[in-house]
């Protein structure tokens, strides 16, 4: 009886906690206005390129991308994945009045599917843990899914329904969900097929929405089918029991192979040539020299982007509200970088899982796991790797550590013993680990406000004037002068 309560007070607590993330996200997708219906920044390229898709084409129109578009033998491409076009043909057929304003939909929905499977991993792993207390699950549970949600790169994503947002939420998304499945195909030796199954939709639907989200997911592939074809000994066996999943994955990979060709002319081009890009936009001249120099990836970038990205610089910290601001960085630009865009210190956005993410590298190095747990850690690492080595900074790029982190959390909540402290030592930890979550969760809002007010120029000029004269407000009744030019401590 007393296990049947406490399941039914977890499931109270996540329904109610899914639904409050959601509509935090809802609130912060709608700019407030809670309408989802609306034009974005580039809104309308994804349901250009659905209409062309049903014409055997990847062509879209300069007017739905301008900008942000490769122009090869007069026609106009892009460069993202086309994923969210599929969304938009159902879309359009349901509706077709609102062609071109369907962006905050097509996010929200992403964020809702990513919450349920980032609630499932979370909840899996931690009943794992045998050491654990329900008292200690549930606020395990509870802190590490607001720290993966509220205090994240996710609520910058989510902040803005541009196509850049857009892209990087639905392969976030798509990445997680075939996590998910890995983890699914390990805890279940009955239903493997299953697992191996839905990880090669999710893998699939990674590719189409943005490439970098679906290389662990084809290398855990790639060795879960090598692994099994030993395991059977049996060519035969092994395609009756796999060939759903290896059909699967073929076909996204062939449609992926398609796309490239239709854009670039090269099945094995998955971005265009500098010279069909930038000269679409603006004068990108120091920006193609630096590309010449440097390339597109370098490994001089490694250490300027690791500081970038995760450490908290001086000009982070407002001495107004709201305190905390997104930089843009400076170390190693212009030398090494063609340009970057304003970022947020990951170490204050999101300390709690990146604390638990380097004790769960312990774990890994020291703990009893699975072999083909482990070895997929070099396949996780390869996403960040690229990032880290990339030609530009931005913040938008951070949420390609999240599937790395996630990997790493999940060793961390299968082996931390909460049990081994006193209880004063244990309240101890819980109260720091709730002033960290706290003051992570405002840092990550006040430097998402702060960069949609004065450094997001896709934000309708009356939010960014409605978020200048709140900050203004504030800092009237805390005695303080307008923002203004921003200072810094």
């Amino acid at each position: 009886m007393k296990l049947v309560n406490e399941m039914s007070f977890k499931k109270i607590i996540s329904t109610k906690l899914y639904l409050m993330i959601l509509f935090i996200y809802l609130a912060l997708v709608t700019r407030g206005t809670f309408n989802l219906i609306g034009d974005e920044n580039k809104g309308s390229s994804y349901d250009s390129l659905s209409v062309s898709l049903l014409k055997g084409s990847a062509e879209i129109g300069l007017q739905d991308l301008s900008g942000e578009c490769n122009l090869i033998e007069n026609k106009y491409y892009m460069y993202f994945g086309p994923f969210p076009s599929f969304l938009r043909l159902f879309l359009n057929f349901v509706s077709p009045t609102n062609y071109g304003k369907w962006a905050r939909v097509s996010c929200l929905i992403s964020v809702a599917i990513l919450l349920i499977f980032l609630f499932r991993i979370i909840d899996l792993v931690l009943k794992k843990n045998i050491n654990l207390s329900p008292k200690d699950m549930n606020f395990l549970f509870v802190v590490s899914i607001l720290s993966f949600t509220l205090s994240s790169p996710v609520v910058f994503l989510i902040s803005c329904a541009s196509i850049y947002h857009e892209a990087i939420l639905w392969g976030l998304c798509w990445s997680i969900c075939s996590f998910y499945y890995f983890l699914y195909y390990l805890e279940n030796e009955s239903d493997k097929p299953k697992a191996i199954y839905f990880m090669s939709i999710f893998t699939g639907l990674a590719l189409l929405s943005r490439i970098t989200f679906s290389l662990h997911g084809y290398l855990i592939l790639l060795m879960i089918f090598l692994y099994e074809l030993v395991k059977i000994k049996s060519i035969k066996k092994f395609f009756n029991k796999y060939l759903a999943s290896l059909i699967v994955i073929v076909l996204f990979t062939l449609f992926q192979l398609w796309y490239n060709y239709a854009r670039y002319k090269s099945i094995f081009l998955f971005s265009a040539n500098v010279e069909t890009y930038f000269p679409c936009i603006m004068n990108f001249d120091s920006a193609c020299q630096h590309i010449a120099k440097s390339g597109s990836f370098n490994l001089n970038r490694l250490i300027p982007s690791l500081i970038n990205y995760f450490l908290p610089l001086r000009e982070c910290f407002l001495i107004k509200f709201p305190f905390f601001t997104t930089v843009t960085p400076s170390l190693g630009i212009p030398r090494i970088y063609s340009y970057n865009e304003p970022t947020f210190p990951l170490l204050l956005t999101f300390p709690l899982i990146i604390s638990s993410s380097i004790i769960g590298f312990v774990y890994l190095i020291k703990s009893k796991i699975s072999i083909l747990y482990k070895a997929s850690f070099s396949f996780f690492l390869l996403e960040p790797s690229v990032l880290l080595l990339y030609q530009s900074v931005s913040n938008r790029y951070t949420a390609d550590f999240i599937p790395l982190f996630a990997y790493l959390f999940v060793i961390f909540a299968s082996n931390i013993n909460l049990e081994i402290y006193p209880r004063q030592d244990k309240l101890k930890i819980k109260a720091i680990t709730v002033v960290i979550l706290f003051f992570s969760i405002y840092s990550t809002f006040a430097s998402v406000f702060y960069w949609n007010a004065y450094q997001n120029w896709a934000a309708p000029t009356t939010y960014r004037e409605s978020l200048i004269e709140a900050f203004k407000h504030v800092n009237g009744n805390l005695g303080l002068s307008d923002l203004g030019i921003p200072k810094v401590f």
